[in-house]
């Protein structure tokens, strides 16, 4: 077969379609998410779980719909690993920027690639030609070389850093195995995990945003709505069309609705991209995304 019989080919053709739709999505939800935290005091983890939500939400609509048909699978030891792997990958992120610099934290991501290519090679047995690998390891120097500025970090941050890295590698490796060797289509696994995923971030969000704030919803036309406090004891007049959880206003609900659609196509692009494409294909797709941060953060 020749090169462009396999260019054209619909297998190629879904992946490249899934890779482009995957990065346009993720730099809107950049876009949207810095716009929203500037307005608001929205938490990121309580962001994520709201993601991850309406991603769950998303497989029951397209089961209902009959784009695909349910495999059952049982809360085994590939699905549990899946699921503490992304809530650990995603709270450890979220401590890694919280006690290193930014610049850090894109180093240490940018370890994905190396990762996601060893963890293929020991555990499945992929090898890569010596062009490649040369090729890979000259993209990662080079992101590498363009956040080496203003690195600051502690121990502890570092560990969290490159432990958040190493599960984020491990779940995309799953990701793409489940799809590619064991048969699973991307909304049967995403309707088997997000569900699991989105319990276990809200359990997180509950305990890191929403606890050691005391924050209680307030909705109201103008009533007496619970505060701050235990019980909701000692209660204020709210004004119309605030929800004062989040310094939240209407502005702010419409870009976190923005925000809910997008991460749910990134989510489920992201797995589809693992399993059309690969493990490692996806983690190139991380270095091109920062690239692009940081050409527009230039500019």
């Amino acid at each position: 077969m020749v090169l462009s019989e396999i260019l054209l080919s619909q297998e190629v053709l879904v992946a490249a379609g899934a890779i482009g739709f995957n990065y346009m999505t993720t730099m809107g939800i950049i876009f949207v998410n810095k716009i929203l935290f500037l307005h608001t005091a929205f938490p990121v983890l309580s962001l994520t779980a709201a993601h991850l939500g309406v991603s769950a939400l998303f497989t029951r609509l397209a089961l209902a719909l009959g784009i695909f048909k349910v495999r059952a699978a049982k809360l085994d030891l590939i699905i549990l690993s899946v699921v503490v792997l992304q809530g650990l990958a995603i709270s450890l992120g979220q401590a890694s920027l919280k006690m290193n610099s930014m610049s850090f934290f894109q180093l240490t991501k940018q370890m994905q690639v190396p990762l996601v290519a060893t963890i293929e090679f020991f555990w499945l047995g992929r090898r890569l030609s010596t062009v490649k690998v040369c090729l890979l390891l000259t993209m990662t120097f080079g992101v590498c070389l363009s956040n080496a500025s203003d690195v600051q970090f502690t121990v502890l941050g570092a560990v969290m850093a490159v432990a958040g890295t190493v599960c984020t590698s491990a779940e995309v490796v799953l990701y793409s195995w489940l799809q590619q060797s064991q048969g699973w289509e991307t909304l049967q696994l995403l309707y088997n995990t997000m569900p699991y995923c989105t319990a276990l971030m809200l359990v997180v969000a509950l305990y890191n945003d929403i606890l050691p704030e005391g924050y209680f919803l307030k909705v109201s036309n103008g009533v007496v709505a619970p505060g701050p406090g235990p019980g909701g004891g000692g209660g204020d007049l709210v004004p119309p069309i605030e929800v004062e959880m989040f310094h939240i206003n209407a502005m702010g609900i419409i870009l976190f609705m923005a925000s809910c659609v997008l991460g749910m196509c990134v989510n489920v692009s992201s797995c589809f991209v693992g399993g059309k494409a690969s493990a490692l294909a996806y983690a190139m797709l991380g270095l091109a995304k920062t690239i692009t941060v940081i050409i527009v953060g230039v500019a």
